[in-house]
């Protein structure tokens, strides 16, 4: 299973570890929607799709230190903002694109969004369904 390793004694990564992969999601982040500003660019990259799969993979390992972080909750809430700033602005299917992608970028695009919007959809998930946020508030909500 993910967090074991071949050889005897190795465990998950420590929980250290997903708060320093977080913090390098944000940075992926804050760059590309730098560039973005600039005009020149993607809003998603092969980078942070690897390193929000390599997030939402680590999540459920520590469920609630990552519950917890605001750095898992920020790289995580990070994307689906970027969704909702999508649908909210007039922004062409082009601006998104990689130019590098050439006739292809429109489907790279489409996977590229997908990827991260899913790996962060499954941090978020794994982190409060694992420490049982859900339940929590199940229970102290009055409903209606």
């Amino acid at each position: 299973p993910f967090g074991q390793c071949a050889h005897e004694g190795c465990g998950p990564p420590p929980p250290a570890l997903l708060d320093k992969l977080a913090q390098e999601v944000l940075l992926e982040d804050r760059a590309l929607r730098h560039a973005q500003a600039k005009g020149a660019g993607p809003l998603f990259s092969d980078a942070l799709c690897h390193l929000l799969y390599a997030l939402a993979a680590w999540v459920p390992l520590h469920a609630k230190a990552a519950a917890n972080s605001p750095a898992v909750r920020g790289a995580a809430f990070s994307q689906l903002m970027k969704v909702q700033h999508m649908l909210a602005q007039p922004v062409a299917p082009r601006e998104l694109q990689d130019p590098a992608d050439g006739e292809r970028a429109q489907l790279f695009l489409c996977a590229r969004a997908a990827a991260c919007v899913g790996a962060a959809v499954r941090s978020v998930t794994g982190s409060w369904f694992a420490a049982d946020f859900c339940e929590r508030f199940a229970a102290s909500e009055g409903g209606g």
